[in-house]
């Protein structure tokens, strides 16, 4: 049984980051400038400078000054609408307090290797920030959608490969040694899973990544695996549905390094207000191997037990 002592617990060093629809902007908003211009539009692949700046909606005084929040000042996630690219980056903070970052292009940071991938192609791609301004009790996140230019880019469809709604909760892909899609025989063996906790009047899901290497035939688990950003690996789920940003459910999560079992990470999904909708959604976890940061992704379509009484309790939680 999930209780209440235990979700406290995982809170620590595994809270959610937030969804785009609960825990967005904490009174402040932000701008974002592409190339020097107010714009949302920039050439897909092309090297290209992003600014960021962010303000309080009451006072409309510039936040300049941050804290480290899980190793960095600021967290970025940029996705494409139809889930089939992902970068986790992270811009530097300059003395006046904007953040900046060139994109599509290498820079000293080990911590960002999604960097020469963060918009690859034609379409459209949302841009979710986190950041801690200091002294502040919590994150402010915001959210920008912007415009890639460049050859016409049909839309992908999902990959389900974990599909709750037939009655699965384990799936499995392989991956090359850089972390792309593989098949049997490539360098990594993932094992995805879900289980769902009881808590409160819903569900709360967990998510499991378990790392696997092909050492001369067989799949063991994987070895020098090192923290990442403070954590044993991050997470970002994005769900498919709404067309709309606003309306797209997003969560970075966080694991603690294995403990019980080696290579086995666990993602507690820890809001606390609402349950994960039924739908579809992607999620990647990401793990630093030596000093390479690996992304393993796969599709999920959730679905949500059928409510009973015998779930669904009137006591407060």
């Amino acid at each position: 049984m999930f209780n209440q002592a235990m979700a406290c617990g995982l809170l620590f060093g595994c809270l959610s980051l937030g969804s785009a629809q609960a825990q967005m902007n904490h009174g402040t908003h932000g701008q974002l400038k592409i190339g020097g211009l107010n714009s949302n539009h920039m050439q897909a692949g092309e090297p290209t400078d992003w600014l960021l700046r962010f303000f309080d909606s009451h006072t409309h005084q510039q936040i300049t000054d941050f804290d480290i929040m899980h190793g960095k000042l600021m967290h970025m996630i940029v996705v494409k609408d139809d889930l089939s690219e992902l970068a986790h980056i992270h811009p530097k903070l300059s003395d006046t307090g904007d953040f900046s970052i060139r994109v599509n292009t290498q820079n000293e940071d080990p911590d960002n290797q999604d960097l020469p991938n963060t918009v690859l192609s034609a379409g459209r791609y949302f841009v979710f920030t986190e950041a801690l301004p200091k002294d502040a009790e919590m994150m402010i996140m915001n959210h920008f959608e912007l415009s890639a230019e460049g050859m016409d880019s049909q839309p992908k469809p999902l990959e389900i490969d974990l599909d709750m709604d037939q009655g699965e909760d384990f799936g499995a892909k392989y991956f090359k040694e850089d972390g792309s899609p593989g098949v049997e025989g490539d360098r990594y063996r993932v094992e995805f899973s879900v289980e769902l906790f009881e808590w409160c009047n819903y569900y709360l899901p967990k998510f499991y990544f378990k790392i696997l290497e092909n050492r001369e035939g067989d799949y063991l688990p994987a070895e020098n695996l090192n923290e990442w950003l403070t954590m044993g690996g991050h997470a970002v789920l994005v769900g498919l549905d709404g067309e709309k940003l606003e309306d797209r459910t997003f969560y970075h999560l966080h694991s603690f390094s294995p403990i019980d079992e080696p290579a086995l990470f666990t993602f507690p999904y820890d809001n606390h207000q609402e349950g994960l909708p039924d739908g579809e959604y992607k999620i990647w976890g990401q793990f630093k191997q030596a000093e390479q940061i690996l992304s393993f992704s796969f599709g999920l379509r959730f679905k949500n037990p059928p409510s009973s009484v015998s779930i669904f309790r009137k006591t407060a939680c």
